[in-house]
C-alpha cells in the first residue's frame, strides 16, 4: 500500500506538490535506495 500525505497550506505549495509527479529519480539514486532497503528491510519494526 502506498500513500502520500500532502501537508500543503497554500495553493503554491499544493501546485509544487502536484508538479512533483513528473520527478524522475536517476538510476543511481534508486539503486542507492534499494541498497539501503536490502540492508534494513524493516527499519521500524
Amino acid at each position: 500500500v502506498t500513500s502520500v500525505l500532502i501537508g500543503a497550506t497554500t495553493m503554491a505549495q499544493l501546485e509544487r506538490n502536484i508538479a512533483s509527479i513528473d520527478l524522475r529519480l536517476p538510476a543511481a539514486v534508486l539503486d542507492g535506495i534499494e541498497a539501503i532497503h536490502r540492508r534494513h528491510p524493516n527499519p521500524a519494526p
